[in-house]
């Protein structure tokens, strides 16, 4: 998933604002470092199909493997990572899982909700049993 995720991503110069709102003076922080090609796209500089199968297996848990304490999964409902699709699966393995989506936010919701992503987060914490 993540590896065709990086080939399909095509970045251009407009990237979204904290506020939500689309400009060209917009930054975005990312995690890899990426250069710009002459035709405007952007691409990866580290050669990804080599260190992707070590750095980030994606296989499966066994069956067996659940955790029943209470989970949940922040995600922003522009992200390309579609975690609300995927709830019957995350279910299999997080039997109490929360999905949590926000409204207008993409991948990094900790960048750009993050008054929203702290206030989830604080709620959560403080009803946990295990406080």
């Amino acid at each position: 998933m993540l590896h065709s995720y990086f080939f399909q991503l095509v970045w251009t110069s407009d990237f979204v604002s904290r506020s939500g709102i689309v400009t060209r003076n917009s930054k975005i922080i990312l995690p890899f470092a990426v250069k710009r090609e002459s035709d405007g796209r952007y691409v990866l500089k580290a050669d990804v199909k080599r260190i992707l199968p070590f750095c980030c297996p994606f296989d499966d848990p066994s069956p067996g493997e659940v955790y029943e304490g209470p989970s949940y999964f922040l995600y922003g409902m522009k992200s390309p990572f579609k975690i609300n699709e995927d709830e019957d699966h995350i279910k299999k393995h997080f039997r109490k899982a929360n999905l949590i989506p926000l409204e207008g936010a993409g991948h990094y919701i900790h960048l750009n909700f993050p008054e929203e992503f702290l206030k989830i987060v604080l709620e959560r914490l403080l009803q946990s049993p295990n406080k």
